[in-house]
């Protein structure tokens, strides 16, 4: 994946979010400071490629959040 750069505290999952049998990549990750406050946000990148082959689209953000974001239903947002 090239430049794939979502900062610090980064959680990548591999997950077919879009439903059309390619696997996507979803990463959460975190900015900001304790004293600044925190953000959070969940990063999609599009497998256009495919499953043996992945190519990631650039990222477009599906949720943000502060603090914490909450759970995702990924089943229903699919």
């Amino acid at each position: 994946i090239p430049n794939v750069d979502v900062g610090d505290y980064s959680t990548p999952m591999v997950y077919d979010w879009n439903s059309d049998g390619k696997k996507d990549l979803i990463i959460g990750s975190r900015t900001g400071s304790a004293t600044a406050g925190f953000h959070g946000y969940v990063n999609f990148y599009e497998n256009t490629g495919t499953d043996s082959s992945p190519y990631f689209s650039s990222s477009s953000k599906i949720q943000s959040c502060t603090l914490s974001c909450s759970a995702i239903d990924a089943a229903a947002a699919g």
